[in-house]
C-alpha cells in the first residue's frame, strides 16, 4: 500500500544534512520567541528540529505526555488549600486529569489523527479500542501517580506556602532575544525570600549532566530566575529541580523523590543567556538556509526521523525497541541525495518578492543526471561484473541501522540489510570511484572500478580505526571521513596510471589530509560553545 509522504520536500545530503525544499515549510521552524526546549534539541542535533513538522504519533505512556500530564495534576494538586494537599488528594487529583486525558471523544481523535492502536487496527479492523483504552486508562493512573508520589518524601505539602504555578512571562534576554517561560511553581519561603521549583518527571540519575552535552536542566532554572526577577524586580534565592519520581521498585515515599539545586551565580547566569542566545542565531541561520545537519548521539533512538537518518546510531536494548515505534523512513519519505542542493530558498523574512523573482535560489533539489549514452559508460555496462556474494532482498522497512536481518527462511544465516549505512557507504565508494574515474578522463571498467573504490574504502578505514579502533562501514563516523576524501578528490586527483611510489604517495598524503582535516573538525566541535567570539581570523590577516 502506497502512503503518502509525511516530509515530501525534505532531503538528506551526501552528508547527512537535512536541507529541506519548500521555504514556506523552512519558515515553520522559525521561533518567534527562543525557549530552552528549542535551544536544547538545537544544540543536541539540529536535523532533530524539524521533527516539529511531523504531525504527533500517539504514545498516552510516552515520557514527554505522561511528563506534561504529571505538570498539570501538579499545578492542580498545588492549588488546593494546604490543608487539603494528602496523598489521597493527589490521587484523586490523577483520577481527574486521567477523565479528561482518557475521554471517549478524545481517544476516537487520537486514533483517527494520531494513529494511536494503528497497529492492532492494521493487524485487526475490528479490534476493540474501547477496551484497550479503559485498560491503559487504569495503567496510565498508576504510572502518573507513582511518577508523582515522591513529592511526599521531599516535603509536607501543607506546609508548602505556595506563591504561584504555571507563571507565564514574556521577556527577552541577552541582545534582545525575546523568550518565554513557564514557571511550575513559586514558593515563599520561612525567611520571606522566594524560591522557584521546576518538576521533572525522571528520575534524577538520568537527567544529571552529561560530559558530552551541556547541563540545559541547570540552564534553564537559571533563566527562569533571571526572567522572574525581570518581570517582577524580586531576586530569586533558590532555584530547584525536582525528581518526584519514586526510585527503583520502592512501594512508599519515605524511599522516592529527590532534588538538585542550581547554582545562580552572575558567572553561569550570564552563560545560560549566551546559550539562548547562541541558539536564536543558530535557529535563523538554519532556517536560512533551510539546511540543518546531523549530530548522532545516544538520543537518536527517540528521534521521530531515527528510521530515514543516514547518521543515526542506535544505542542499547531500549533505544533498538523505542525506535521500531517510530515513522518508518517510507512513511517519512525523505530523499536521498547524490550531490548538493543547487540552490537554497532565499529567507522569506529579508525580502519575499525578490526571493520569488530570483532564479538563483531555485528550491528544488537537483537530481541525479542519467549517464549519457557514450563508449566509456556504455561499455562498463556491457562487460561481465566481478564475482559477488548473492545479496537477498531483507524487508522493505528494515532500519538502516541494522547491519544484517533476520532470514527469510528459517534456519538460514542473517541476511544482509540493503538498506543499512553499511551498504550505504560500500555503494557510496563505488561511485566515488566511477565518478573519478570519468572525471579524470581514464575508461572505467569493472576491475578499475572496484580497485579504486576499494583504495578509498582502505583510506577512510585506515583514519577511522586511528579515531574509533573499528573499521565497520556502518560507523557513524565513516561517512563524515567519505566527505573529507571527496574533498580531497577534488582537488588532488588520484594518479591513475602513475608509478606505484607516486600511488603509495598520494596514499599516505591523503591519509594524513583527512586524518588532520578530521581533528581539526573534532577540535571545533569541542569549541563550540566559545567559537562565536572567535579571533582566529586574525592568523588569516597580512602582518
Amino acid at each position: 500500500m502506497t502512503t503518502t509522504p509525511l516530509l515530501p520536500d525534505a532531503a538528506w545530503t551526501p552528508d547527512g544534512a537535512l536541507v529541506l525544499t519548500d521555504r514556506s515549510a523552512a519558515e515553520k521552524l522559525r521561533r518567534k520567541r527562543m525557549s530552552i526546549s528549542v535551544a536544547t534539541t538545537l544544540e543536541q542535533c539540529p536535523a532533530s528540529f524539524v521533527r516539529s513538522l511531523l504531525p504527533t504519533q500517539a504514545d498516552p505512556f510516552g515520557e514527554r505526555e505522561i511528563g506534561i500530564e504529571a505538570h498539570e495534576v501538579l499545578d492542580a494538586f498545588y492549588q488546593l488549600p494546604a490543608a487539603s494537599r494528602t496523598e489521597r488528594a493527589l490521587r484523586g487529583q490523577v483520577e481527574q486529569r486521567a477523565d479528561h486525558v482518557w475521554a471517549p471523544e478524545k481517544i476516537t481523535r487520537r486514533i483517527d489523527r494520531e494513529g494511536l492502536y494503528r497497529d492492532e487496527l492494521a493487524d485487526d479492523p475490528d479490534y476493540d479500542t474501547t477496551a484497550r483504552a479503559a485498560r491503559d486508562k487504569t495503567r496510565w493512573i498508576e504510572t502518573v501517580y507513582a511518577s508523582l508520589l515522591g513529592v511526599f518524601s521531599l516535603e509536607d505539602p501543607r506546609d508548602v506556602q505556595v506563591e504561584g504555578t504555571e507563571k507565564r512571562i514574556f521577556t527577552t534576554v541577552g541582545e534582545d532575544v525575546p523568550i518565554t517561560v513557564t514557571v511550575d511553581r513559586m514558593i515563599r519561603l520561612p525567611d520571606g525570600s522566594l524560591r522557584v521549583d521546576d518538576w521533572k518527571v525522571a528520575s534524577d540519575k538520568k537527567l544529571n549532566p552529561r560530559d558530552d552535552h551541556r547541563d540545559t536542566y541547570a540552564d534553564q532554572g537559571r533563566i527562569y530566575a533571571h526572567a522572574i526577577e525581570q518581570a517582577t524586580g524580586e531576586k530569586v534565592s533558590e532555584m530547584r529541580l525536582i525528581f518526584p519520581a519514586l526510585v527503583g521498585k520502592a512501594t512508599n515515599a519515605d524511599t522516592g523523590g529527590s532534588y538538585r539545586t542550581v547554582p545562580l551565580g552572575e558567572d553561569e547566569t550570564a552563560e545560560s543567556i549566551e546559550f539562548l542566545s547562541t541558539a536564536w542565531d543558530d535557529m535563523h541561520a538554519y532556517v536560512d538556509k533551510a539546511r540543518f545537519p546531523t549530530n548522532p548521539s545516544v538520543l537518536c533512538g527517540w528521534c521521530p526521523l531515527a528510521r530515514s537518518c543516514p547518521s543515526a546510531v542506535i544505542y542499547g536494548k531500549k533505544a533498538e525497541k523505542n525506535v521500531q515505534t517510530l515513522w518508518t523512513a517510507e512513511e517519512l519519505g525523505i530523499r536521498r541525495l547524490e550531490s548538493a542542493p543547487r540552490g537554497l530558498p532565499a529567507p522569506a523574512h529579508e525580502d519575499p518578492e525578490a526571493a520569488a523573482q530570483d532564479t538563483s535560489t531555485d528550491p528544488r533539489i537537483e537530481e541525479a543526471a542519467p549517464a549519457e549514452a557514450g563508449e566509456k559508460n556504455g561499455e562498463i555496462m556491457s562487460m561481465p561484473a566481478p564475482n559477488v556474494t548473492p545479496m537477498r532482498r531483507p524487508a522493505p522497512d528494515a532500519a538502516p541501522y541494522l547491519e544484517y536481518v533476520e532470514p527469510t527462511h528459517p534456519g538460514a544465516p542473517q541476511e544482509r540489510n540493503l538498506a543499512s549505512y553499511g551498504v550505504q557507504a560500500s555503494f557510496s565508494f563505488t561511485g566515488m570511484a566511477f565518478r573519478h574515474l570519468n572525471a579524470t578522463g581514464v575508461e572505467p571498467s569493472p576491475q578499475t572500478v572496484a580497485a579504486l573504490a576499494e583504495t578509498f574504502a582502505m583510506i577512510i578505514a585506515d583514519v577511522q580505526f586511528q579515531f574509533t579502533n573499528t573499521t565497520r562501514l556502518q560507523h557513524g563516523l565513516n561517512p563524515r571521513l567519505r566527505g573529507l576524501l571527496f574533498d580531497v578528490l577534488e582537488s588532488h586527483p588520484f594518479p591513475l596510471g602513475k608509478s606505484l611510489a607516486e600511488v603509495e604517495a598520494w596514499i599516505q598524503q591523503a591519509k594524513t589530509v583527512v586524518w588532520k582535516s578530521a581533528q581539526i573538525a573534532l577540535a571545533l566541535h569541542d569549541r563550540q560553545d566559545d567559537v562565536r567570539h572567535s579571533t582566529a581570523y586574525q592568523a588569516l590577516a597580512s602582518a
